[in-house]
C-alpha cells in the first residue's frame, strides 16, 4: 500500500467509525476518493507542496469530468 492508499483508508476509517457517516455518504467518498487517486497517479510527488500548487484547477475539473463521464 503506498502512502496515498494508506492516507485514504485512514481517512475513510476515520469516517466511519468516529464521524459515523451513513453509508450512501460512504460510498460516495470512497467513489470521489478513489478518482483523485487515479488523477493523483500522474504527480508522484504529492506530498511536495510546490508540486501540488502548480496543478491547476482547470486540470482537475476535466478529470472529474472525465471520470463522470466515464461512469455514466
Amino acid at each position: 500500500m503506498n502512502r496515498l492508499e494508506t492516507l485514504i483508508a485512514n481517512y475513510m476509517k476515520n469516517c466511519k467509525s468516529i464521524k459515523k457517516l451513513d453509508k450512501k455518504t460512504l460510498k460516495a467518498y470512497r467513489i470521489d476518493l478513489a478518482q483523485f487517486q487515479t488523477f493523483m497517479l500522474a504527480y508522484p510527488n504529492f506530498e511536495d507542496k510546490a508540486a501540488i500548487n502548480r496543478i491547476s484547477p482547470d486540470s482537475i475539473r476535466r478529470s472529474l469530468l472525465i471520470h463522470r463521464y466515464i461512469r455514466m
